[in-house]
């Protein structure tokens, strides 16, 4: 169960975390020409002698290809030259903007982008700290790309990055890119935990593994939702004429046609500027049975989903009893009226939803044992992602690439493959693994639930 109220993690105010990493990172790196580079395994974990649990893979189902793919079978292997080293440890270079030209002793807070970076980097040299029970060796550089385009077009000519067998990062959609289309070229394996990566720009022998979930994996969700529950013929978008839902609406129209390619999209367009909404009527669609399911996806503009919500909940007769299904940012807007969501059976999709486990409660024992503060959600996100290479490694030591299915504290992990042109890909291999995996968060008494 996760609180719709409390969805972030409180902290302790305690910012050692974040000084002690910089500070290590800012003495250990000079720009694009040096990298802090460690040793995996280095030493037991922080916790006497416990051996973690290994995760079971969970089963690859194959999932259909989008009309822009090429359909085939995927065959789960990349070309014979993406290869994970087994007579060495195997590189891996971290590329975040941890900012470090940027850090003052003396500041009061730390930058958002480094704040991020800097958690990341904390879970995932916890979840490293593991690899020396998995028998995994891994060289370990972690290199600060400060936010900069220019700074990472330098860092192709960097020695970590040159000779780095897989590349997790950058940030930044426009860094990731460029650090993809190298990755691919060389052969390499990137890893992108923040940014899309946009299958048509790339070419060449390596792979992409994308585990964030972009746009478009959340209303290929929301379809594949619709789809399983049979909601599919009963669903309406609302979208604002100012042009701020388009790029979702038309996802959601590119997913349905390949779902429903008979029916018509239903959209009702609205005017954001009158956020009354008085000439708005919405007595035809509330009509649907057995209840009508509105789709609002609006990433931004809490007046505009605050109205919304109020319009349909004061527009439903007493018998009527309509869904609603917002987007994942909804979490984060402040003054929502709950009573109103939780009446209307509202739904939100999420890539990440931490699991209240004891293997949570572990980790977040470790974390504050380790750096005197309680992990924030970059925190698990980078533990996710530092079990996930170990996984990786392990099931690719010998004989042709594949890319596991795992599940984490935070993030799942369950890929789909797409393809790009034969004529950059003679092969015809999956030139980039997405994250698909998008858990519907139901509203219950106040509280989202799985």
């Amino acid at each position: 169960m996760t609180s719709a109220l409390n969805h972030q993690q409180l902290s302790n105010g305690n910012k050692l975390l974040s000084l002690l990493l910089i500070i290590f990172l800012f003495s250990s790196c000079g720009g694009s020409k040096k990298a802090t580079s460690t040793h995996y395994p280095n030493g037991p974990r922080p916790e006497a002698g416990q051996h973690p649990k290994p995760k079971k893979d969970v089963v690859k189902t194959p999932t259909p290809k989008k009309a822009d793919t090429i359909t085939r079978p995927p065959t789960h292997i990349l070309p014979s030259n993406v290869k994970i080293p087994s007579d060495r440890p195997v590189r891996v270079a971290l590329l975040l903007p941890f900012l470090t030209n940027e850090f003052s002793e003396t500041a009061e807070h730390i930058k958002p982008k480094s704040e991020i970076a800097i958690q990341f980097y904390a879970g995932l040299k916890l979840a490293m700290q593991d690899a020396s029970y998995s028998n995994v060796p891994i060289d370990f550089s972690v290199i600060d790309t400060k936010a900069s385009y220019g700074e990472t077009v330098n860092l192709q000519s960097n020695s970590a990055v040159i000779n780095a067998d897989i590349i997790i990062g950058p940030y930044r959609k426009r860094n990731a890119s460029l650090i993809a289309q190298m990755a691919l070229k060389k052969g390499k394996v990137m890893i992108s935990p923040f940014s899309e990566i946009k299958t048509n720009t790339l070419s060449g022998k390596g792979t992409v593994i994308q585990t964030f979930a972009s746009l478009d994996t959340y209303m290929n969700a929301i379809i594949a939702h619709l789809l399983k529950t049979g909601g599919i013929n009963n669903f309406v978008v609302i979208k604002r004429k100012n042009g701020a839902d388009n790029r979702a609406v038309t996802s959601l129209q590119d997913a349905y046609k390949s779902a429903n390619s008979l029916e018509p999209l239903k959209v009702i367009e609205v005017d954001e500027s009158d956020l009354g909404f008085d000439d708005l009527d919405l007595k035809e669609m509330l009509t649907l049975k057995p209840n009508t399911i509105f789709i609002i996806p609006a990433w931004k503009s809490q007046n505009y989903v605050t109205s919304i919500v109020r319009k349909i909940f004061v527009s439903r007769a007493p018998e009527e009893s309509p869904t609603i299904i917002g987007m994942p940012q909804w979490v984060k807007f402040k003054n929502l009226d709950y009573q109103k969501l939780n009446d209307l059976h509202t739904i939100i999709p999420t890539a990440d939803v931490i699991h209240r486990d004891a293997q949570t409660k572990a980790f977040e024992k470790r974390f504050y044992e380790a750096y005197g503060t309680l992990p924030e959600k970059n925190a698990y996100k980078g533990f996710d992602l530092g079990n996930f290479l170990i996984q990786l490694i392990k099931t690719n030591k010998a004989g042709s690439f594949s890319v596991p299915n795992t599940q984490g504290l935070f993030v799942d992990y369950h890929f789909t493959e797409e393809y790009n042109n034969p004529s950059d890909n003679l092969d015809n291999q999956p030139v980039i693994f997405k994250n698909d995996y998008v858990k519907m968060l139901k509203l219950v008494d106040y509280q989202l639930q799985e």
